[in-house]
């Protein structure tokens, strides 16, 4: 019978470099909003899990829910065996699938055809069910002569429907899907959703993590809350959604350890004036982005502006890259303050803290991101 069982797991990721830059370390520990520990003068290490017990047996459809990272995604991948943990144990039984993000895990100069072929056997499956499967992984995915071009050519929604085809080209005991579904069109998500549900109709274990409530609530039965890598509420998906959504979740501790500040001997010089124009477009500095290490489930931006309008909005567009080099953009709109020469910035659940340069430039010196890129620096353009 297919079972999960996780028992006082904690993941972390040492980070090792005999010259390690005073700078460069303080943004790996600072940058990472008290998720990273320094247990000495050359090594980090990243807290990714921290005491995690569950258990799931056939018929539980459990939803992980809880914000960019918070451990969602290293939790699935210690389930399917690619994370093993430094403490407890895990035991699973059944055979697994997963969708752990929009790649298959394959050179991307092969055609779709061939990625299906080497897909289905990384799933151990032989040469003839292959020769079974793949008609219905082709008409699935609806590439159609697509699936003779090389796959870099791929969009990231094309790259999401090859991998949910392959991944459920049949039925295994245990199923894991992160949040990749979400770069599919609305007709691809329909019909994930379709087949999710075929797969819940087979009464086997299922762990989806998503974003998208109303998909957790059609698939699941059971919800696991998860902040900073600890679990901090299980229950019926309403609940523990509705727990996630109240405005008061994770605010106790932001104060003490969400809010990361530079060491006080980075902080910028204040300008003696007050009289500077902060409105238009401040673009990302980006001559620290390669010098700064990037582990598995952060990303640094690369490249990006601020654009500070007159009624006190912010527009913001950033492009990241993240530990697989892999590239995207994130886009907000919120509002900004200025608070006593320093620029206060709000959007969506997230608050930043800038000071100004003798130089005129803007450095970010708090921030509750969760992120690596803690040390960002805004030019006026």
């Amino acid at each position: 019978m297919a079972s999960v069982e996780l028992e006082h797991v904690t993941v972390e990721f040492p980070i090792f470099s005999a010259d390690m830059k005073s700078l460069r370390s303080d943004l790996l520990y600072f940058g990472s909003g008290g998720v990273l520990k320094r247990e000495n003068r050359h090594r980090v290490t990243a807290l990714a899990l921290d005491d995690v017990s569950l258990s799931a047996t056939r018929g539980d459809r459990v939803a992980l829910v809880g914000r960019n990272g918070a451990g969602k995604s290293t939790l699935l991948k210690v389930i399917a065996g690619i994370y093993a943990p430094v403490t407890g144990t895990v035991s699973v039984t059944g055979e697994i699938a997963t969708l752990l993000g929009s790649g298959i895990g394959v050179d991307e100069d092969l055609s779709g055809y061939e990625a299906i072929e080497y897909g289905c056997l990384f799933m151990g499956m032989s040469p003839s069910e292959i020769h079974r499967a793949t008609p219905e992984i082709v008409a699935f995915t609806e590439l159609g002569d697509y699936l003779s071009m090389p796959m870099r050519s791929y969009s990231a929604g094309m790259k999401v429907r090859l991998a949910f085809a392959i991944s459920t080209c049949r039925k295994p005991e245990v199923l894991l899907i992160d949040e990749a579904i979400g770069a599919g069109d609305a007709h691809f998500i329909a019909k994930a959703h379709k087949r999710a549900m075929e797969f819940v109709g087979s009464a086997n274990v299922l762990f989806l993590a998503s974003h998208a409530p109303d998909m957790l609530r059609d698939v699941c039965n059971k919800a696991v809350l998860l902040h900073r890598g600890k679990i901090c509420m299980t229950g019926d998906v309403d609940t523990v959604l509705a727990a996630y959504t109240d405005p008061a979740f994770g605010q106790e501790d932001k104060a003490s350890t969400d809010t990361v500040t530079i060491p006080s001997g980075n902080i910028p010089a204040l300008p003696e004036s007050k009289d500077w124009n902060l409105e238009g477009t401040w673009s990302v500095a980006t001559d620290a982005a390669d010098q700064v290490p990037t582990l598995e489930g952060f990303s640094i931006v690369t490249t990006g502006s601020y654009d500070f309008q007159p009624d006190g909005a912010v527009t913001i567009q950033l492009h990241q890259r993240d530990d697989r080099a892999a590239y995207s953009t994130e886009e907000f709109t919120g509002t900004y303050e200025l608070r006593d020469e320093a620029v206060v910035v709000v959007f969506s659940e997230y608050r930043e803290k800038f000071l100004r340069r003798k130089s005129g430039t803007l450095v970010r010196v708090e921030t509750n991101r969760p992120t690596w890129e803690t040390c960002l620096e805004l030019i006026n353009s």
